[in-house]
């Protein structure tokens, strides 16, 4: 890892498991959609930056698993979550590599990349 930080410094490359609460009304028909489809619609959102097109995918109790002490659950604090990651990292994209789906639970394996423009946390960005 430590050789990654040296080549490309400013690159964040993550690997990430979503378990979040997605809302779990399905309509009927044609419009019907999966829960692996639900699921991706999240990556989309980010990749797209539209935290609007999050919402339409997040119950109103959504919570992030592990979450950060200053994460508090519900839609809009995941909204605000994508505003913020892709503000700090402008070029934030997210490729989804593997998706599993059983019964309602759904597992993405997926890879974060991004340039740190602006502080995260404690790491201040990267002048370069």
């Amino acid at each position: 890892m430590e050789s990654l930080r040296r080549e490309a410094p400013s690159v964040v490359t993550l690997l990430l498991v979503v378990v979040s609460a997605f809302t779990t009304t399905l309509t009927v028909g044609e419009n019907m959609r999966t829960q692996k489809e639900i699921a991706a619609v999240w990556y989309e959102a980010f990749n797209k930056k539209d935290a609007e097109l999050l919402g339409t995918v997040l119950s109103e109790n959504w919570y992030e698993t592990p979450s950060a002490p200053d994460i508090k659950p519900g839609r809009e604090a995941a909204k605000d979550l994508l505003v913020q990651l892709t503000t700090i990292f402008p070029d934030f994209k997210i490729v989804i590599e593997d998706t599993l789906e059983d019964g309602s639970k759904v597992v993405v394996r997926s890879q974060i990349t991004g340039t740190q423009r602006k502080a995260f946390g404690k790491r201040t960005a990267n002048p370069h």
